[in-house]
């Protein structure tokens, strides 16, 4: 509900003229950040158990846990590309905020309902197979995205990779949550602070290796080749996550 009533927002604006997009921007930046603010003084007034943490980051992982951190590194690629890309997409392609937000509600939802469909039915050892289906998707969207750049295109893009992004990333991430139980439950760097806190470093490392991959391309070859080949990239990288993620998968699935 919230894209489609912004982005309608600020069309509202331009076309009565009561201000421009470009003020309606940097007005929802203001007031973004002065609720973040006020969520984060929140959470520091609550009372809440702090426990003594001596290290940030895990000392001596586990080769499992090695493996979760390659998937969050690919994971942060592809999501920290895709916080932007496919509203970048629409706004050079279709050019409407109004429509934008319309478009990301509609993914949103049905995202919603596929999320309900798949926990009800699916089962553990279901992930790598939800997983590849998500990659096989999103990369078909890739592909048909380079092959009518344009409108249709990133009509496309937005929606699979919309649709695929949060299934993946519920699914991955539900199978992150069990194997920092089982490291928990055998004894391997047990403060779960920690191992929260390592799961995150590598996720945004991943993000910023993502941004710095997309505007990389951009910088040193041009805008359009960037546009196009990344997206391909990240359909090849969530292949690639399938292998650290099979064996997580395995490891979690059986008996300790």
């Amino acid at each position: 509900i919230m894209p489609v009533l912004i982005g309608w927002i600020i069309v509202y604006g331009g076309q009565v003229g009561l201000y421009s997009p470009e003020l309606a921007y940097k007005m929802l930046m203001i007031v973004t950040l002065v609720l973040l603010a006020l969520s984060g003084y929140i959470l520091q007034s609550a009372d809440i158990y702090s426990e003594s943490i001596t290290h940030h980051t895990v000392n001596r992982p586990s080769s499992y846990w090695q493996f979760n951190r390659a998937i969050q590194v690919f994971s942060g690629i592809q999501g920290g590309i895709n916080s932007f890309f496919p509203s970048l997409l629409v706004l050079m392609f279709v050019g409407a905020e109004g429509q934008l937000g319309l478009l990301e509600s509609i993914t949103a939802g049905l995202s919603a309902i596929l999320l309900y469909v798949i926990g009800r039915k699916a089962k553990p050892h279901h992930s790598i197979s939800i997983v590849f289906v998500t990659a096989v998707i999103f990369f078909t969207g890739a592909i048909l995205y380079n092959l009518s750049y344009g409108f249709f295109g990133a009509l496309i893009y937005t929606i699979t990779s919309n649709l695929t992004g949060t299934i993946a990333w519920t699914t991955v991430n539900s199978n992150t949550m069990e194997v920092l139980d089982r490291e928990m439950r055998l004894g391997h760097n047990h403060n779960q602070y920690v191992l929260i806190f390592d799961n995150e470093l590598w996720l945004n490392i991943g993000r910023i290796v993502g941004m710095l991959l997309f505007f990389g391309i951009a910088w040193f070859t041009s805008e359009r080749l960037s546009l196009q080949i990344v997206p391909l990239i990240l359909g090849l990288l969530q292949f690639v996550l399938l292998i650290p993620l099979n064996t997580l998968i395995k490891y979690t699935t059986s008996r300790s």
